[in-house]
């Protein structure tokens, strides 16, 4: 990804259930790896890529329904995206 991307990032929010769980967020990014798409893909078929951005840490959840916020912004972009979690 951009480093200057990245590097922009002001705010992070992350809670389930309304609890907080900024603390289980860490940066991290992954080798180059390579990649073989369908042949449909808008992507080339083959390719080369790497993970590189914020990721949560969430242990297993005993069965019940959860409510994940999440998001982040910076200069140019916001993003905020709320997921309901069934566990059965």
């Amino acid at each position: 990804m951009n480093e200057a991307f990245l590097a922009d990032v002001t705010e992070l929010h992350v809670t389930l259930n309304g609890q907080p769980l900024l603390d289980s967020v860490v940066r991290a990014e992954s080798p180059v790896f390579k990649f073989i798409a369908p042949a449909d893909a808008i992507l080339p078929e083959t390719g080369r890529g790497l993970s590189d951005g914020y990721w949560l840490y969430l242990p297993s959840l005993p069965p019940g329904t959860y409510v994940l916020n999440f998001g982040g912004s910076g200069s140019a972009f916001s993003v905020d995206v709320t997921d309901t979690i069934t566990v059965q």
